[in-house]
């Protein structure tokens, strides 16, 4: 018996085993969309607490999750082709695939290591009514005002506590006139804010010297692509566009 149940298991005919690697394969799948899930969220949370998002978008997490993702369907595949004979599989097959699941491991820990901010630990702050309307109108001029005249979007690194912080109001009630009274989130009124400051500089600015990337840093981006991507997406076009306009 034992000379057969080995024989099947060389075979690849062998039913727990199938069984396992199936199993193994569901639950592997399900984990990482689940991840994706998770990441998901996450990038719906971080736009109503921060105005940068260039440390903490979480791309790289996202790339490494579709890159195994593809990494499990080809180990899955390769075991097809075990279990039917067609190939055989050895040692040095599993000992590739443990390899990858530890490169993959090692990834999202370095890589978070370096990217401390992902653990902030941004919540989703649950939306209420807010106040009367009279309230809130007071609250918007308050707010609409302290920024006009502070530009704390300046800061690269304002958050949405540091802003409620500011205008002395809780970051929940700031949120709650973000989201239902102006029908924004946080990263997009504070980046809104940045690129009217930088359509102001390009376009007065009378130094012939000046550069989009010294306009960028100015107005509170530390990233090109960003910047590139925000300028185009709140006046179509891209800041070198919109300054060979003015020049």
């Amino acid at each position: 018996m034992q000379k057969w149940v080995l024989e099947d298991v060389k075979k690849g005919k062998d039913l727990s085993t199938i069984m396992i690697s199936v199993f193994g394969f569901i639950y592997e799948i399900s984990y990482l969309l689940a991840i994706k899930i998770r990441i998901r969220k996450y990038r719906d949370t971080i736009v109503e607490h921060f105005s940068n998002l260039d440390k903490i978008n979480l791309n790289w997490l996202n790339f490494l999750v579709n890159v195994f993702i593809i990494y499990i369907l080809a180990s899955a595949f390769s075991n097809l082709l075990r279990h039917s004979q067609i190939i055989r599989l050895d040692q040095g097959a599993i000992v590739v695939a443990l390899v990858g699941l530890l490169f993959f491991i090692s990834s999202v820990l370095l890589k978070g290591l370096h990217q401390n901010e992902i653990f902030l630990g941004a919540q989703r702050s649950s939306i209420d009514g807010g106040g009367s309307q009279e309230e809130n109108k007071s609250l918007l001029e308050r707010l609409n005002s302290h920024i006009t005249k502070n530009k704390p979007y300046l800061n690269a690194e304002l958050t949405l506590n540091d802003l409620a912080s500011q205008v002395n109001i809780s970051s929940r009630q700031l949120s709650t006139l973000i989201n239902v009274e102006l029908g924004k989130s946080f990263f997009d009124l504070i980046n809104g804010y940045r690129i009217e400051e930088a359509k102001r500089i390009l376009r007065e600015s009378t130094d012939s010297k000046l550069t989009v990337l010294e306009v960028m840093y100015e107005v509170g981006f530390n990233s090109k692509s960003s910047f590139n991507t925000a300028f185009k997406k709140y006046t179509g076009s891209t800041p070198t566009a919109y300054k060979s306009r003015f020049s």
